[in-house]
């Protein structure tokens, strides 16, 4: 099943790349300090840098793995929230 293709009607992508390598998620799971979500997991094997339009009104970002991973270490995101994810 693709996540992608399952999505509300609200929501339109505007932009996407590749899905992550399996080599990137491995490394992704191994650095995050909290259980990486299957349904993230499952996203990004199928698309990455998504830009999700929602209703013309707003936008949702996702990162690919490697992108999360660049991000909490250039910006710390685990430190000063240590339960979230991006």
């Amino acid at each position: 099943m693709s996540i992608v293709k399952e999505l509300n009607k609200i929501f339109r992508i505007d932009a996407s790349c590749k899905a992550s390598r399996e080599e990137e998620i491995d490394e992704l799971i191994k650095f995050s300090p909290i259980k990486v979500p299957h349904e993230y997991l499952d996203l990004i094997r199928e698309k990455t840098e998504l830009e999700i339009n929602v209703e013309n009104q707003k936008y949702i970002r996702i990162w690919g793995a490697d992108g999360c991973v660049e991000m909490n270490e250039a910006y710390y995101i685990q430190k000063y929230i240590p339960c979230h994810w991006q």
